[in-house]
Order: structure tokens, then C-alpha cells, then sequence
């Protein structure tokens, strides 16, 4: 069956959703690199208020995509029953904001914090989508495996490039980082830096098969 003639098919309400779906991912996406950036790159003061007030309108644009899809749906039970879990993320999201507005959680806890783990449980139960992507390229099992440790020595390299990553007073070149992200990646053990002393003791653990 042609999927171009499915699209077709499709209702206004379907498509919207749909579109509304794809948006959200890119959003919440666009929100966990929000927080690689604050977290790596030291930000605080205005910079930091700023990408604050971006996870919040993140957050907020999810809880109102989630609700548009509900009220336009042709059939609400249908598309409660589709979209449960996001009903009770956001519910959770909702009255734990509602706990901390009114002081009944019985421990302290960021405003900010709640924003950030929902936008990262959003993304965590769209990896379905992820996994349609890939099925969209076939590999063979010798060019999948393959494919796994370029992607995760290139994370790891990214990870290790950021200022966060070292001491203070410290850089990582280029090419130290993706020989040592392939290092810890391969468990082979080698180094062209001292760990111990280079890198900062929460990245520490991104190399620990090299010490």
C-alpha cells in the first residue's frame, strides 16, 4: 500500500496530530540540549535565567499540544486511550507543580528540576519514533555494530569536549577526545591524558575503562 495515499486519507484531526507529534519530539529534543549546554558550558546569571525560561516554554507547549490533541480528536476516548501515558506524565507534572506551589511536598525540590525531568520522560517514551527512523535505513548486523560505536565514541567525543568534561584551568583537544572516547569505547586502556588529573571526577566515569 502506498503511504503516500494513507496520508491522503487521513483525516484534518489525524494530520494535525500527527504534526503536533513531530513537533513536540523536536522540542523536547531541542530541550535536552538545553540542558547539555547549561550543565557543560558552566552558564549562570542571565544566560542561565534564559534557558530556564526556554525550558519552560518547552514544557508548557508539550502540556499544550497533549491538551489540542484531546479536544480536537474526533473520537476523546480514542485518543485518551492512544496518548495514556502522556496523560499521566502530565498529570504527575501538573500536581507535583501544584505540591510545590502550596508547600505540601514533604522535601525540598527545584521548580526548574520538575520542567527538566519531564521534558526528559517526554523524550524517553517518544524512543519508538527512533526506532522507526532506523528501520527507515536497513543494516546488516556487521555494518549495525559497526554503526553503534562510531555513534557512541562521537557522543563521547562531544561529551568530552565540553568545559564541564575537565578541571579547571584545562582543555581537551580534538583529537585527545575521540582517542579517548575510542579508548574507553574499545575498553582497550590507553590514554593520552591523566584522567585522574585532566578530566573532573563526574566525567571521570565516561573513561573508566582507561584507567
Amino acid at each position: 500500500m502506498n503511504p503516500r495515499a494513507n496520508n491522503i486519507s487521513l483525516s484534518f484531526p489525524e494530520r494535525a496530530e500527527r504534526i503536533l507529534n513531530l513537533i513536540a519530539i523536536v522540542a523536547a529534543t531541542g530541550g535536552a540540549i538545553l540542558f547539555l549546554i547549561e550543565y557543560g558550558f558552566h552558564l549562570s546569571g542571565v544566560r542561565a535565567h534564559l534557558f530556564h525560561l526556554l525550558v519552560y516554554i518547552i514544557c508548557w507547549f508539550l502540556v499544550a499540544q497533549f491538551f489540542t490533541k484531546f479536544v480536537f480528536a474526533s473520537v476523546k476516548k480514542k485518543s485518551l486511550a492512544v496518548n495514556q501515558k502522556d496523560f499521566f506524565l502530565i498529570s504527575g507534572f501538573l500536581v507535583t507543580l501544584f505540591l510545590l506551589r502550596t508547600d505540601l511536598l514533604p522535601f525540598d525540590l527545584e521548580k526548574i528540576f520538575v520542567y527538566k525531568v519531564f521534558i526528559l520522560l517526554f523524550l524517553g517514551m517518544r524512543a519508538s519514533y527512533l526506532n522507526r527512523i532506523f528501520l527507515l535505513f536497513p543494516l546488516s548486523p556487521a555494518l549495525t555494530v559497526v554503526t553503534t560505536f562510531v555513534l557512541i565514541i562521537a557522543v563521547g567525543t562531544g561529551l568530552l569536549l565540553l568545559p564541564v568534561a575537565t578541571v579547571s584551568g584545562k582543555t581537551t583537544k580534538i583529537l585527545d577526545a575521540v582517542f579517548t572516547a575510542t579508548s574507553a569505547t574499545c575498553v582497550t586502556g590507553l590514554i593520552v591524558v591523566d584522567t585522574g588529573s585532566h578530566f573532573s571526577v563526574s566525567y571521570t566515569h565516561l573513561t573508566l575503562p582507561t584507567n
